[in-house]
């Protein structure tokens, strides 16, 4: 949270008009790795099986068409698009952050997610 906090005050002190900046912990993580962590922060573990991808993409097609189907309201629990972006690693670059802003991660992702796990047990 201290490096969103720090990136939007520098976004809207410094940054262009219309300018996206994307913002890091500056260390690399997969996706499993980096929520795996946060939701530890919650005492809760992260499932270990996988779905092969084509059986994701079916399970997500049949539920889009269900939920058509049968005109339910809301979203299905996994479409095609939440596939798209869970079921494949994604990378983001800060160096735009870094170079017009001067953007550094205040905290490495371990120090948050220390911070997140010691408000979690003192909310308990």
């Amino acid at each position: 949270m201290a490096n969103l906090c720090h990136a939007v005050t520098l976004a809207l002190t410094q940054g262009r008009s219309g300018g996206a900046y994307a913002i890091t912990d500056q260390d690399e993580k997969t996706f499993r790795a980096f929520t795996s962590g946060l939701l530890a922060t919650q005492s809760v573990r992260a499932p270990w099986l996988s779905v092969p991808r084509w059986m994701g993409r079916l399970s997500a097609a049949g539920m889009e068409a269900l939920w058509r189907l049968l005109r339910l309201t809301g979203a299905p629990p996994l479409t095609r698009n939440v596939l798209a972006l869970i079921g494949n690693e994604l990378s983001f670059d800060d160096a735009l952050a870094r170079a017009e802003l001067g953007y550094t991660a205040r905290v490495t992702y371990a120090e948050g997610v220390r911070e997140l796990a010691e408000i979690n047990v003192s909310l308990a």
